[in-house]
C-alpha cells in the first residue's frame, strides 16, 4: 500500500513541510490481535504488522534496508507512525480497494 507522509520539516529543509512516500507491506494480523494492539500507547504493533518496504531513501539518497533499526527509526520521523496505522485500518476495511475501483 502507498503511503504518503507530510514531515514536518528539520535544519536541512528550513523547517518547511515535504512530502514522503512509500510502499509499505503489510502482515495480516487476527481480528483480535488488532483490537489487542489498538490500546498500545506505543509503535510496537506498527513494528509487528509492517512486514518490509519499498521505495525508502536514507539520507544519501541510496535505499533504506527493512531492519528492525531502520523500521524503529523510520516510525519515529513526525507523522509516519499515524500514516502507517490509518493505511493499515485502510487495508482491513477495504477502504483502500474500494477507493480504486
Amino acid at each position: 500500500m502507498r503511503l504518503f507522509v507530510r514531515d514536518t520539516g528539520d535544519s536541512e529543509t528550513g523547517g518547511s513541510f515535504k512530502a514522503h512516500r512509500f510502499i509499505a507491506r503489510f502482515r495480516a494480523l487476527t481480528r483480535d490481535d488488532v483490537e489487542a494492539a489498538a490500546g498500545d500507547a506505543d509503535t510496537s504493533w506498527l513494528e509487528r504488522i509492517l512486514a518490509g518496504w519499498d521505495e525508502v531513501a536514507g539520507a544519501d539518497g541510496k535505499p533504506l534496508a527493512f531492519t528492525p533499526e531502520n523500521l524503529t527509526r523510520l516510525l519515529a520521523r513526525p507523522g509516519v507512525a499515524a500514516a502507517v496505522a490509518e493505511a493499515y485500518r485502510r487495508a482491513l476495511t477495504g477502504e483502500e480497494f474500494a477507493r480504486k475501483n
